[in-house]
């Protein structure tokens, strides 16, 4: 087990380090804890200053209640778990085409039918002539009758449309998401436009979808069924239809509808409303646009909410006053008016340091942004920026 630290350094940078590396003689999280808190009693630091959690999606290390994450909560309930954005998305694409059997063989052979493609020149003519005699190789044949067939079915096609319609949907996400430096604000936009849209997919996207895959399959010769029917084949997923059920109940209900709501759920699950929320107060520290975003009572409400025992009362009292100082100090200085990111407003700060070396007047706010910066937001790759 790898051990990597994310901190703020004193120049007001991000960092993150490979720190130590275990063996581990299990994967059980209560296993896990205890090497994670061996390695760091070691090194004299203390679990209770933690502030931020980042692993991978499995249950062993996400779970509610005995996850690695949840272990650690009660410990530092302060220390929050932020899963890696892009493995979240990826998590929530894959497991939802897992659950659905159509979508899960639609990918098999969709695998197939691109490894027969791509592996020779040969095989690519063979498919193109699939339905001619010539062809001297059975072996070769039989892979290009297979995808031939594949390719000309209506059930492929069909999950072919809407799998473009839903990866679409996703894409400015999950190019976001795997950006070197995070910009949190557009992520959480990006995040709610994400499901609002498959939503409005699930509710009024079907007539569109089905005359789209109609069109595509008058045009190519490929048999469309009537949706009114339900012979006794196995063709079309007749098979799965209750009495009385028709074709259109398979490809609206068990197909369309179910790989929508599979795809919400998973989206539900990846991104918390914890972690979003957290994350979409911290954007109120964001000096972009001359601090356009810079909102005091949000600002005061993220540490009275998720950083309550790194203030005390006093400073609590004090801290609406400091900012109000602060945000008519930065919006007349010349060095403060221009940043855009988090982190260029703790390095600023950073450097404004009096040469006697006296405490920074906006200490309150410099600390508040390095709780921040240390949670773990941005994708595994070490060294990445975080921004608003």
């Amino acid at each position: 087990m790898a051990l990597v630290l994310r901190f703020v350094d004193k120049a007001g940078l991000i960092q993150e380090r490979f720190f130590d590396v275990a063996r581990v003689n299990d994967i059980a999280s209560l296993t896990l804890k205890e090497a994670v808190c061996g390695i760091l009693s070691r090194h004299n630091l203390d679990v209770s200053n933690i502030r931020g959690q980042g692993y991978d999606g499995a249950s062993n290390m996400r779970g509610e209640w005995n996850g690695l994450q949840a272990l650690f909560i009660e410990d530092c309930p302060y220390a929050y778990y932020v899963h890696c954005f892009a493995h979240r998305l990826q998590l929530a694409l894959v497991t939802a085409s897992r659950e659905v059997a159509s979508i899960h063989k639609f990918f098999e052979k969709l695998t197939f039918v691109v490894n027969v493609v791509g592996s020779s020149t040969k095989r690519h003519d063979e498919l193109q002539a699939a339905q001619e005699k010539k062809s001297k190789k059975f072996a070769q044949r039989a892979d290009a009758d297979s995808s031939y067939n594949h390719l000309k079915s209506f059930d492929f096609i069909f999950i072919l449309h809407l799998m473009k319609e839903i990866m679409g949907t996703t894409d400015l996400l999950c190019q976001a998401l795997q950006k070197q430096s995070q910009d949190v604000v557009n992520t959480m936009l990006l995040v709610r436009s994400t499901k609002a849209l498959i939503q409005d997919l699930r509710e009024n996207g079907w007539d569109k979808l089905f005359a789209n895959v109609v069109s595509f399959c008058e045009k190519h010769d490929i048999e469309v069924p009537d949706l009114n029917d339900c012979p006794s084949t196995t063709r079309f997923g007749c098979s799965r239809l209750k009495d009385n059920q028709v074709i259109e109940h398979y490809f609206r209900v068990e197909i369309f509808f179910t790989t929508i709501d599979k795809q919400l759920q998973e989206l539900n699950s990846r991104f918390s409303e914890q972690a979003m929320a957290l994350l979409s107060l911290s954007c109120a520290l964001s000096p972009e646009d001359g601090y356009k975003a810079f909102d005091i009572n949000t600002i005061c409400t993220l540490v009275e909410k998720y950083y309550p025992m790194d203030f005390s009362d006093q400073e609590n009292i004090n801290l609406p006053f400091h900012l109000q100082h602060f945000l008519f100090e930065a919006r007349e200085s010349s060095t403060l008016k221009n940043l855009s990111t988090i982190q260029e407003l703790c390095s600023c700060l950073v450097a404004a340091i009096p040469a006697n070396g006296q405490p920074k007047k906006h200490l309150l706010l410099d600390w508040l942004l390095r709780l921040v910066m240390t949670l773990p937001v941005s994708t595994a790759t070490t060294e990445r920026s975080f921004q608003q």
